[in-house]
């Protein structure tokens, strides 16, 4: 249905529209009975005057439109119940300490929240609508700030159990790593480069180290050496011969053997030590 309000019309066109007519009934008059200033030889016998006027005005109004549409179910009844906690106050008790006590609300109260709670899901009392409540207890977990509730505690079994297992393998980590390092330590000490310009000969002899030489000079000796013997001698070592190196033969034997030409400069410089 529409509402129209006539008291916020608003004029937005007008029309004025004024008529005026003038009938006269003329009648002649004989010659023998006219004056002088009757000329026309006619006389007004009747006057009629008409006058209209028109006035024509376009109004705007407000108009309200009200639409009522009726949804997919109907509500019949509706019941609810709430359960409310009790208030809580901070109190003093004998100690002097504060405290949390825990009391119910009042009737007057209750009401109050009643009409709160009707009001939010729309309960109509005509209807047969229904609203409980009830008031409990709720438990609270206060926190607690006395710091020997926590130190007082019993630990449990399983965390002392798993920090032991995280100890004891941090304890057999460190004795593994350490048995590293001296195996490697002692592997360097007693490697001997077996550095040679062409193939392994078989049965070339162990050299040994000779008075006066150390033991990375025999190595770089039988390094140079191309499959050469040491002389043979009654039982007693005797002096190698003065060997010269080639620049170009040193720099291959590092180029090839990288890791072996390390292990004989840490032996040279062991030595010297």
């Amino acid at each position: 249905s529409d509402l129209i309000d006539p008291d916020s019309r608003t004029i937005i066109s007008e029309e004025k529209r004024e008529e005026t007519n003038n009938d006269e009934v003329m009648e002649p008059i004989p010659a023998n009975q006219r004056t002088v200033n009757q000329q026309a030889g006619s006389v007004v016998v009747a006057s009629n005057d008409n006058g209209s006027t028109v006035q024509t005005r376009n109004y705007e109004v407000n108009r309200t439109r009200e639409v009522f549409e009726k949804t997919q179910g109907e509500l019949k009844l509706v019941s609810a119940s709430v359960l409310m906690n009790y208030k809580q106050r901070i109190d003093k008790n004998e100690d002097g300490e504060d405290v949390v006590i825990s009391e119910p609300y009042s009737e007057v109260e209750v009401e109050e929240f009643k009409e709160v709670v009707k009001v939010a899901l729309g309960i109509q009392d005509d209807r047969g609508d229904q609203l409980t409540v009830k008031q409990v207890e709720f438990f609270d977990k206060h926190p607690i700030d006395d710091a020997d509730f926590f130190s007082g505690q019993p630990a449990l079994k399983f965390d002392i159990l798993r920090w032991s297992l995280i100890g004891i393998t941090f304890i057999v980590i460190i004795l593994l790593i350490n048995s590293i390092k001296k195996k490697n330590g002692v592997d360097g000490m007693k490697t001997v480069s077996t550095f040679e310009s062409g193939d392994q000969i078989e049965g070339t002899p162990e050299k040994n180290a000779l008075p006066g030489q150390s033991s990375a000079s025999n190595q770089l000796d039988g390094a140079g050496t191309e499959g050469g013997e040491l002389p043979e001698g009654s039982g007693e070592n005797k002096q190698l011969p003065q060997k010269k190196y080639n620049k170009e033969e040193i720099v291959n034997f590092v180029e090839l053997k990288p890791a072996e030409a390390a292990q004989v400069m840490r032996a040279m410089i062991s030595s010297e030590e």
